[in-house]
């Protein structure tokens, strides 16, 4: 907490979080991974309330960004976080492509940006 309160916005403008398993992931393959939903529980509001920005997770074998968002529906740019699940790098059981539904007949959840079943790799500029 004291480290987050501690940045200088103006000298570091993006807070980068990174971490195994992702908080927001519609995967079939991964649902319900109680790893982490105590992690979750206490560190969110923190993460929110510092303004991280961008929160990268693997684990997942395939590609998802989430859009911003602090409570799993509300997407705010302003107060949320963006979510990138990059665990596309290879996996002995194939990809993984199988997507939950979204609500009332959409594609999928709100709060998913873009997904795919994919191998690959991200970089950052």
């Amino acid at each position: 907490e004291e480290d987050l309160a501690s940045v200088d916005r103006a000298k570091t403008p993006w807070i980068f979080v990174n971490l195994h398993a992702p908080w927001y992931n519609s995967n079939i393959a991964h649902q319900g991974e109680y790893q982490s939903y105590e992690v979750k529980k206490a560190w969110q509001p923190l993460l929110c309330a510092a303004g991280v920005n961008i929160m990268f997770a693997g684990h997942v074998h395939s590609y998802e960004r989430i859009f911003p968002t602090c409570d799993n529906s509300t997407i705010n740019a302003q107060t949320g976080i963006t979510y990138i699940n990059i665990g596309d790098g290879g996996n002995r059981e194939g990809l993984y492509n199988h997507w939950l539904p979204g609500e009332n007949g959409r594609r999928g959840p709100v709060w998913s940006a873009f997904r795919e079943g994919s191998y690959g790799h991200g970089t950052l500029e």
